[in-house]
């Protein structure tokens, strides 16, 4: 009786632990602000939102750099003070099928089932 009360327990506890998933078509990130307008030397902090992992990017390492590209924010900085303009991309690596996070699979993800979401900022640089 001891045993079968046992097994009823762990039934309900796993059931009630669950495994939460999120597709990607539910997935939507995003970069805060989505436009800046710089001069040389000046800077801003850009954020990113809606899940986690980020990676930043930019299209034009002549004219700014990046703080740093990986985390949640990112601090560009226009390094040349000319009317040219680019796109900083943020990007995050989220499986096909949804994040699993049950702990029984240790966080990890099956990188070929996966795929890349990502959104982008324009910024302007002012002479």
């Amino acid at each position: 009786m001891k045993t079968l009360f046992c097994m009823i327990l762990a039934v309900v506890a796993v059931a009630l632990a669950g495994c939460e998933t999120e597709s990607s078509d539910q997935i939507s990130i995003s970069i805060s602000p989505s436009h800046a307008s710089l001069r040389k030397g000046e800077s801003v902090t850009f954020t990113a939102s809606g899940w986690k992992d980020y990676t930043w990017a930019i299209t034009d390492k002549t004219i700014g750099v990046l703080s740093t590209t990986k985390g949640s924010s990112t601090v560009y900085t226009a390094i040349k003070g000319s009317a040219d303009s680019q796109i900083l991309v943020v990007t995050v690596n989220i499986p096909a099928d949804g994040i699993n996070t049950d702990a029984s699979t240790n966080g990890v993800v099956d990188v070929n089932s996966s795929q890349l979401v990502n959104a982008q900022a324009v910024i302007t640089h002012n002479p």
